[in-house]
């Protein structure tokens, strides 16, 4: 009897430790879970941070400028990074217009949801007819994949297309968005610059080259490095 009721004390003296040991456990994972979510954080406002700087240059203004000029009801953006160029979209696209931005890294897509939702608060954005957030529509995936979808959704061709994706698929991006594209549709490609003889050359001989299009080049200092030249390559389906 006095060697049960010892393996049972024994027991009860296990299953205490037990415990004790999975709670430490379990604090510890709570730690470390609010650890990583305050790294995240961090993370995430220093990659708005940077694309923020990085697309405060001149090549901002003259999207703008191109936006305002061709007055999209469908726009399309490849490369929607922290969501700063698509921000400078919406901010001045026509009544009823719509943006969709296509982002393959998922890290980007949710920094870009959150820099979207900001800037679409305070007393200014109450103004407008029409929030920056629900004129955007960011989208994860493959751009190639991706685009053909665009025009199928809205029921109308894209009007305006800015490329700012992978340097190398440049091209590829333009030609799966090609069928899909309306009559004079405005391609946009930035880096035009400082890619013009690596990954973006094949574009480059494409739009300037093919018949199908009227290009031009607009020079604009590189974003993050304004005594590095770079510039737009902007083209018009003929």
């Amino acid at each position: 009897m006095a060697e049960t009721a010892y393996h049972q004390q024994l027991l009860q003296q296990l299953q205490v430790e037990q415990h004790q040991q999975q709670q430490q456990q379990q604090q510890l994972s709570q730690q470390q879970l609010l650890q990583d979510q305050l790294a995240l954080q961090q993370q995430l406002q220093a990659m708005i941070q940077q694309q923020a700087m990085a697309a405060a240059g001149g090549s901002s203004s003259s999207l703008q400028q191109l936006v305002q000029q061709q007055q999209p009801q469908l726009a399309v953006e490849v490369g929607t990074m922290a969501g700063y160029s698509a921000i400078k979209i919406a901010q001045v696209l026509p009544p009823g217009g719509r943006l969709v931005s296509v982002e393959q890294d998922v890290a980007w897509l949710l920094v870009a949801k959150r820099f979207l939702w900001q800037a679409s608060q305070g007393q200014k954005n109450k103004q407008r007819q029409e929030r920056l957030s629900s004129m955007v529509d960011v989208w994860w995936g493959d751009a190639c994949s991706k685009l053909p979808e665009v025009a199928a959704k809205f029921g109308r061709p894209i009007d305006f297309l800015l490329l700012d994706g992978t340097p190398k698929e440049t091209l590829a991006y333009l030609q799966a968005a090609e069928p899909h594209l309306a009559p004079g549709a405005m391609i946009v490609a930035d880096n035009a610059g400082v890619f013009a003889e690596g990954g973006m050359k094949p574009y480059l001989q494409y739009v300037r080259g093919s018949g199908g299009y009227s290009s031009r080049y607009i020079a604009a200092p590189l974003e993050w490095q304004d005594d590095v030249e770079d510039g737009l390559e902007v083209s018009v389906k003929l």
